[in-house]
């Protein structure tokens, strides 16, 4: 899936691709400049297919003075969103993710090289195990690219995870 700003689409062949939406960042409790490390996820977007066809939206706001990102997405039949927080403690980014389907997610990880990348362990309908793992890059022009992929029994299945909230 791809993701765009509300106001402009550009079809885009590349999959996880995120137009950034500008955001004014309050400074709150959570002043260190980890906090700001996921604030280029901020913003109300549309998300696309490859194609272009509008999937579902998605909205990413800063909340609790700053310390946490708060997601709502929604796409037909589903929805569900996310809190994402960066742990001083740990110094980790962790993100709970959840939908309208029963379906919870835990997903933790860190900032290296301008991406974040959190994964977490899960069991599919099937009852294997699995690792899910999500990286978000800001992009020069503003937008963003998302991958998500999943690893069950140690082979990676790249072709994209299917979640209406993040290709």
């Amino acid at each position: 899936m791809c993701f765009f700003k509300s106001r402009s689409v550009i079809a885009v062949a590349a999959c996880g691709i995120v137009d950034r939406v500008e955001a004014q960042v309050r400074l709150g409790q959570c002043p260190a400049r980890e906090y700001r490390q996921f604030d280029f996820w901020v913003g109300d977007w549309e998300v696309r297919s490859k194609t272009g066809e509008l999937e579902g939206t998605n909205q990413v706001t800063l909340d609790h003075d700053g310390c946490v990102l708060t997601e709502h997405w929604s796409s037909p039949g589903q929805t569900g969103g996310s809190l994402t927080m960066y742990d001083f403690r740990t110094k980790l980014w962790t993100q709970s993710r959840y939908d309208s389907l029963g379906n919870l997610l835990i997903i933790s990880g860190t900032f290296k090289d301008s991406s974040i990348t959190l994964e977490g362990h899960r069991l599919t309908p099937e009852g294997k195990p699995a690792i899910e793992r999500c990286i978000w890059t800001p992009l020069p022009d503003s937008r963003v690219h998302q991958y998500w992929d999943t690893s069950i029994r140690s082979e990676l299945d790249s072709a994209q995870f299917p979640s209406p909230s993040r290709g």
